[in-house]
């Protein structure tokens, strides 16, 4: 029997369908999944999340485990990193929803999650019924099983997540590019290939926006593939225009340089200090003499040469650190005092002309050698950031078991980074004190909870410091 049009008015969570059995009315979460054959999405039906009670509304399930709460006792939710996040990311989960349905959904709320808790698949169902998720986007099926299936699927709408992170590509900016390696020791996910070490291992390529640390674009790559060879791919599947990118070692080879050129992009990459493309011969000069000029950069002098190359406005910035060359120049003199075998007086002077010597290849020309050095050193940023990954949310290791499951991966990570660093950028905009880094003020955020009283919801008690840190932020905490 069809479902009266006045159960169907009554609000229930999206991506829902309503099916009428013996009477009752069900809810249940569908999404969309690509049909191979028909080459077209066509809708899936998952688990029950409720039902519609007439007179009532909709009713959630409740959780299938654990003693039922005495009757009228308060019901806590953790608050403050919902708040937090959302308040952050203004749009983005309606983004993910627009590109991936309700898989895009559930993707927020298991990024948020790994932020608040760093909580792996079999505890997510937890934390998700513990947190003002569970109030704010009901019904999400999150258990070990549920994320199981969620993750393979996920993983197989790459086309979708591309459509996602492509929408999001800031046009003109500056974008920084950095690869890490991951391990995963799965035999099911073939690109899980041996690499340094020999150890088997994912390469993770990823881009910056260099304003405000922004992930905006990753792409998994087998472990044994060097950045240098997946550069050009990245830039061809991004669709990135009218960009300037600063790339680490390892990125320059002519095949990528004229991927730039015929996107229109400006760059600047670090070339090995073999390079044929100049001759630094004359380093060797002792004196400054070989010097256009020096700036200061931390407190150190920083000498610079400009080198044209061909015609087109392309050419290398020669630099070398004052200090770093002492420094270097000392750590070898310590070597070969302390009788290493490759340490000899004779490869001291032979290298010394090159120590605290680096090579920027560049086409940008409003840019002196300073604003380009400038530029390149920004990268620090990335570092923090792939560090944050593998230490702040134990995400140096893939316990997947599929190449899909690796992608989904991949994915939240890019979603996770992309909330934490919204914060990054906030606490960098309003000058807070150094005090509050993102990681201390997570924790406070995980303090703060809404209970609910007598069917009204109420903020817990929050002190004063942590409430004017929610208003510099520019979050609002109701009832305070």
């Amino acid at each position: 029997m069809p479902v009266p049009d006045e159960i169907k008015a009554y609000e229930r969570p999206r991506c829902t369908e309503i099916h009428q059995v013996r009477g009752h009315y069900y809810v249940y979460k569908t999404t969309s999944v690509w049909d191979r054959e028909r080459k077209r999405p066509r809708k899936k039906t998952l688990g029950c999340v409720g039902k519609i009670v007439p007179g009532r509304g909709f009713v959630a399930s409740g959780p299938k485990a654990g003693p039922a709460a005495p009757a009228g006792a308060p019901v806590v939710r953790e608050y403050g990193c919902w708040a937090l996040f959302d308040g952050l990311n203004p749009g983005l989960r309606e983004q993910l929803e627009e590109h991936l349905g309700e898989l895009g959904v559930r993707a927020y709320a298991v990024a948020m999650i790994r932020l608040m808790g760093r909580a792996s698949n079999a505890r997510m169902a937890r934390y998700y019924r513990g947190s003002w998720l569970s109030e704010a986007l009901p019904g999400l099926p999150l258990s070990e099983s549920s994320m199981t299936a969620f993750m393979r699927e996920l993983g197989s709408r790459r086309e979708a997540i591309m459509g996602f992170m492509r929408a999001g590509l800031p046009r003109g900016g500056t974008l920084l590019f950095d690869g890490t390696r991951v391990l995963c020791s799965s035999t099911g996910v073939a690109a899980a290939r041996y690499g340094a070490g020999g150890r088997r291992q994912l390469n993770v390529l990823t881009a910056f926006e260099a304003s405000t640390s922004r992930p905006v674009w990753y792409r998994l790559l087998p472990g044994n593939i060097a950045d240098v060879s997946a550069f050009r791919n990245a830039l061809e599947e991004s669709g990135m225009r009218d960009c300037t990118l600063i790339a680490d070692r390892g990125f320059y080879s002519k095949a990528n340089v004229g991927a730039m050129d015929r996107a229109a992009m400006r760059y600047v990459m670090p070339l090995k200090a073999n390079t044929r493309l100049v001759d630094t011969g004359f380093l060797e000069d002792e004196g400054s003499g070989w010097a256009d000029g020096f700036f200061e950069y931390h407190g150190r002098v920083i000498w610079h040469k400009r080198i044209a190359i061909g015609a087109h406005g392309k050419h290398v910035y020669v630099y070398r650190d004052s200090a770093k060359r002492a420094q270097m120049e000392a750590n070898a003199a310590r070597r070969i005092q302390a009788g290493y075998g490759d340490a000899t007086r004779e490869r001291l002077e032979a290298e010394r002309p090159r120590y605290g010597m680096s090579l920027l290849y560049t086409n940008l020309e409003d840019q002196d050698a300073q604003g380009v050095y400038h530029a390149y050193k920004s990268r620090w940023q990335i570092e923090e950031c792939f560090d944050y990954l593998k230490n702040g949310l134990d995400l140096g290791v893939v316990y997947q078991r599929t190449d899909e499951q690796a992608e989904a991966w991949a994915f939240l990570n890019h979603l996770s980074l992309t909330m934490y660093y919204s914060l990054y950028a906030k606490l960098r905009q309003t000058g807070l004190p150094a005090r509050y880094t993102p990681d201390s003020v997570i924790a406070i955020a995980r303090t703060i909870h809404r209970v609910n009283i007598n069917n009204t919801w109420r903020t817990s008690e929050t002190s004063k410091p942590d409430q004017q840190l929610y208003q510099t932020l520019g979050i609002t905490l109701p009832d305070l």
